[in-house]
Formats: C-alpha cells, sequence, structure tokens
C-alpha cells in the first residue's frame, strides 16, 4: 500500500490514502498460464512442421480449432472470466441440477445424514471440538481431515471510530497493517478472514438489561416510559458482529501431532499473541469463540428465524442446549444466482476489482454499515499472507515486469510510470520489513422475502459502487478476485510505516 500527499494553498496539509496493490497475472503469453504457451508454443511448431510438408490448406485445417481454443481461453469479460471458464461452469451447473445434486435435505428424514443436521458439501466432514490455551481460555478447534486444515475463531467488539480523532484511527491502521504482516511470519498458518455481520437485533437482551436495572420503587411513569423504549426499539436495533479466522495447515506440524488433540496443543502456544494484536488494532474485546458459540453463530446464518430463540434463551440465562451435528440446515436449494436455505435466500458477490487509485481509511465504511433494505448482511475479507522469501522473489518479478514495460515504450503511458513507481515502493517496503499478502472479498445478503431480491441486488451494487469495489454475482462460482499488497512494517503503528500517508504515490 502506499500513500497519497497533497497541499492545500493556504499551507502544507496531509491528506492519507492508501493503494498500491495489483492483481497477480499469469506468466504466460496474453495471461496465458505457463504450462497453457508452453502447450500453445509446442502447437505452433506442430502447425509450422505441417505447413512444410503438407501445405498451407492443411495448416489452416489444423490452426483455425486450435486459434478457437486459444480465444476461448484468452477472451475475457471486465471480471476476469474468460469464455471457456462460463463454458465449463455452465456444463458443471447442468450436470448439478440434472443429478439434482443442488437440492440438500438433512435431519430425521433424510439418509444421507444419518438423521443429523450436518452442514452440506465439504463442510458435511468438518469436526469441532473444544480445548484449553496456555491461560486457560476455551477455544473451539474446526478440523477439515480432507484438506488437513485446523480453524479457530476469535469473536470481537470493536467500538468503531465515530469517537475517534484522526490520530487514533491512524495508530489502529497501523497496528492492523503490523497483525498482517505477523500473519506471514507465523508458522504453518495459511488463510485468515475477518467477517463484519448487521442483522436485526430481536431486542430480548435489550428488555432484560433494562428490566434487572429497574428500580421498583421507581415512580409509575418513569417505568412506562422506559418500557415503551424497549418495545419502540424492539425490531428496529441492529446487531454488528464481527469476527476472525485462523486457517492452519496440520501437515508440517510435526510427526507427534497425529490428532486433534496435537494439533490443539500446538495451537495453543500461538494464537494468544494474534488474539492479543487485535486489540490496539481497534478490535475492542477479543475471545476465543468455544464449540457452543460457533454452533449458534453457523445455524444463525442458515435459519435466521432461529436467532429469535437463541435470544430467549440466553436472556432466561441458560444456554442453548446444542451440538455441532445440530448446526447445519434441514434443507437448501442452490439455484443459479442464489442460495435457499431455511427460512431465508442468500446472494453472495465476490470482490472482481479492487478499488481504482488511492482510498481513504473509510473506503468501505458503507459497506460494512447496516443498510435499511438489508435486514441481515455479511462482509469477509479473505487474507492469504505470503512467507518472505515467496514475496521478496514476487515483488522483485513485479518491478522487473514494470520496467521492461516502460522501457519498451519511446513515450511511456502515465499509467506504467505509475505502476513502475508503486513496483519500486512495494520493493523497497518488502526489503525494510513489510509483508506481503493476497487478499480477495466475500459479500452475502440475506433476506426472507424473496420479493425484495432485486432490490437487494440494488442496494448491494450501490454499496459496492460507493466503495469503489467491483463485485459480481456468485453465478455458481468458487472464484473470488485475489490482490496483493504490502501489509505493514516491524513498526506499523508509525506514520512513516507502510502506509507512507506523508509520501507520494
Amino acid at each position: 500500500m502506499a500513500g497519497n500527499n497533497t497541499e492545500a494553498q493556504n499551507g502544507p496539509q496531509i491528506v492519507k490514502g492508501f493503494g498500491g496493490w495489483k492483481q497477480p497475472s499469469q506468466s504466460g503469453i496474453g495471461g496465458l498460464s505457463l504450462r497453457a504457451t508452453l502447450v500453445l508454443g509446442g502447437v505452433a511448431v506442430f502447425l509450422i512442421l505441417i505447413m512444410g510438408t503438407a501445405g498451407t490448406m492443411a495448416a489452416l485445417e489444423i490452426g483455425v480449432p486450435v486459434v478457437a481454443v486459444v480465444a476461448l481461453m484468452v477472451i475475457a469479460d471486465a471480471d476476469g472470466v474468460t469464455l471457456s471458464k462460463k463454458i465449463g461452469e455452465a456444463t458443471m451447473w447442468a450436470s448439478k441440477v440434472a443429478s439434482g445434486t443442488n437440492i440438500y435435505k438433512a435431519g430425521p428424514a433424510s439418509k444421507a445424514t444419518g438423521g443429523k443436521f450436518r452442514l452440506p458439501g465439504i463442510a458435511a466432514q468438518l469436526e469441532v471440538t473444544d480445548h484449553a490455551d496456555l491461560m486457560g481460555n476455551r477455544f473451539a478447534v474446526v478440523y477439515c481431515p480432507s484438506q488437513k486444515t485446523a480453524t479457530v475463531v476469535f469473536g470481537c467488539e470493536p467500538g468503531g471510530v465515530a469517537m475517534l480523532d484522526e490520530d487514533e484511527v491512524d495508530t489502529q491502521i497501523g497496528y492492523y497493517a503490523g497483525w498482517l504482516a505477523q500473519l506471514a511470519l507465523e508458522p504453518d498458518l495459511v488463510a485468515a478472514t475477518v467477517t463484519v455481520e448487521t442483522a436485526p437485533d430481536p431486542g430480548k437482551r435489550l428488555e432484560q438489561v433494562v428490566a434487572s436495572r429497574v428500580d421498583p420503587d421507581a415512580p409509575e411513569i418513569a417505568r412506562r416510559v422506559l418500557q415503551d423504549s424497549v418495545d419502540a426499539g424492539r425490531g428496529g436495533a441492529t446487531q454488528v458482529s464481527t469476527w476472525v479466522a485462523l486457517t492452519y495447515t496440520t501437515i508440517n506440524m510435526g510427526r507427534k501431532v497425529r490428532d486433534i488433540e496435537g494439533v490443539a496443543a500446538v495451537l495453543a502456544t500461538r494464537i494468544g499473541s494474534l488474539r492479543a494484536g487485535l486489540v490496539p488494532a481497534g478490535a475492542g474485546g477479543v475471545w476465543s469463540m468455544d464449540s457452543a458459540a460457533l454452533v449458534e453463530l453457523v445455524r444463525i446464518a442458515y435459519d435466521p428465524a432461529s436467532a429469535v430463540w437463541f435470544d430467549q434463551v440466553h436472556a432466561s440465562g441458560q444456554k442453548p442446549q446444542l451440538g455441532w451435528n445440530d448446526a447445519g440446515p434441514s434443507a437448501t436449494v442452490t439455484s443459479w444466482a442464489g442460495y435457499q436455505h431455511d427460512s431465508a435466500y442468500s446472494i453472495t458477490w465476490s470482490m472482481s476489482g479492487a478499488p481504482k487509485g488511492v482510498v481513504n481509511s473509510g473506503v468501505l465504511r458503507s459497506l460494512l454499515a447496516p443498510a435499511a433494505d438489508v435486514a441481515r448482511k455479511r462482509v469477509t475479507i479473505l487474507y492469504r499472507p505470503i512467507d518472505p522469501g515467496t514475496a521478496a522473489s514476487l515483488v522483485d518479478k513485479d518491478l522487473t515486469a514494470a520496467s521492461a514495460a516502460r522501457g519498451n515504450k519511446n513515450k511511456p503511458e502515465v499509467r506504467m510510470t505509475q505502476a513502475l513507481r508503486q513496483a519500486q515502493q512495494t520493493a523497497a517496503e518488502q526489503a525494510s520489513g513489510a509483508g506481503l499478502v493476497e487478499f480477495g472479498l466475500l459479500v452475502t445478503a440475506t433476506t426472507d422475502d424473496l420479493e425484495l431480491r432485486d432490490q437487494v441486488v440494488h442496494t448491494i451494487r450501490n454499496l459496492g459502487a460507493a466503495s469503489r469495489i467491483r463485485l459480481r454475482v456468485m453465478y455458481n462460482r468458487r472464484r473470488d478476485t485475489n490482490v496483493r499488497c504490502a501489509t505493514g512494517t516491524p513498526h506499523a503503528h508509525r506514520r512513516h510505516s507502510v502506509f507512507r500517508p506523508d509520501r507520494l504515490v
């Protein structure tokens, strides 16, 4: 990332901005992979031999279909999706509908799940167990046997930035950059996600808090005013939930780590520092989520109507008696552009283009904030940290490519000069200790009224445009766009950090 510096007429004024991210590109010709480029080169040599032996017409008969196939692999839309991928997705979707695998049923009437409400798809194999870290805090480990990964989840209570001054916001940004840089140094960590969800507040908690603080000897008029306030707020308030998930690979954890207990013992020594690092980054209170909290989170995601029941149980001072096998939906139907699950219908968008140019620290504020037209909205930022050795190779490769692109032009374009300047800055920052990370973004909107679907789609598109992010509906797609950027330095909380607010881009 980089900063932007402007000067007003009445004196110097620093205007902070962030940018400099780059979408990873293929190393082959025309955006093809290296393997596809080698195959294309071999075909070209073969066609030349055919032309020399059998003549031009024979070469054309073979070459035209080859060119058509290459065109399908290269021609892409504005979101970077090629024609061949679209054809493949359409074929896969038609096969899924024909076989009926787009419909999922669980529970007592389902033989496939053994009468349990297990999660659909690859999530059905997940195992969730509770453990204790070095401080005695309980935390859950979500283990995926096929992928050999283990995930821990932190709950957060950020206070927001409404009451913070500019210096405090800068400090939190710097600490968050340092936390992202720390991910690349964490052994075996392969991914991290940060999710912010806005949803209707059932209102029972507010009612319980008010009832516990009302003086029984208070005047009737005062108690009536409080009750009217609770009634007015019921169903109209918004609950904001934030959680952070860290995913580790268990393949390289050692020979002694052969089961979930061994994995949890290793993670118990590592997650404490990462959890503590989120506090100064603006996460507020941070705690490790146990299996009961994860069950509630997943259950409400599949069946938002159950949020009222969970709220009532908590308000009564009890704990929901549900296990991981109760967290999944009873039925789901996957459609081309959405996902119907229990009491709701969801649509997911992926980021197909990062913001152009330089943005300020509040660029995602409108996308993260509650939206009046979207009852439940979830924004997830996905991070894939890059180890320092690989990061050095990537930034050097980007710098070489940018220098070559600019040097091959007698009159280089402005964007080439800008790309070279950003590549030079990223290389310098990485050499001085900054990390490198790939990130993507997903937005999921959920509604319990299918008639509001078009309104929800329109709202999310407007929110994405306000945040300068290009969003694309995930039409039966598991693809998202990753963008690479520098994250932080060992002193990322200072003004001369990787963000460089005191420097030109």
